[in-house]
């Protein structure tokens, strides 16, 4: 199951990584599966990865929806599931992703299978 050094690997094909944030595989603390997320931001983002990846993400048909936001300084990766109910999530609450996480498993599963589909596209856009 994908983690967190095959989301950098596929990321880093496109720069080097500044800083990021993911959400993906199982959590060691309880073996759950988490809900993936991916926020991260390029040293040096590339224009033509910033218009090829939103194209990836909307034509992509995997078991869930997904969205991918390039447009501010750190871009995002996640379901649309993950995007919306942190939306209507009281702000600053912080348990969106654990809740999903405890209450719905096979959405987990069935995105994080996704997210490893998902990158590798993303990983082999055209230079």
């Amino acid at each position: 199951m994908i983690g967190s050094a095959e989301v950098l690997r596929a990321l880093r094909a496109h720069g080097t990584i500044a800083w990021f944030r993911i959400s993906a595989g199982v959590d060691p603390l309880d073996s759950l599966v988490r809900p993936p997320v991916v926020v991260w931001r390029y040293a040096d983002p590339q224009d033509r990865v910033r218009l090829a990846i939103p194209p990836t993400v909307e034509t992509f048909e995997g078991n869930v929806g997904w969205v991918a936001d390039v447009s501010a300084e750190n871009w995002y990766l996640q379901p649309r599931r993950v995007r919306d109910e942190l939306s209507r999530a009281a702000p600053g609450y912080p348990g969106v992703l654990s809740d999903l996480k405890h209450g719905d498993q096979d959405f987990c599963i069935r995105a994080t299978r996704d997210l490893e589909l998902l990158l590798a596209r993303i990983e082999r856009l055209p230079d």
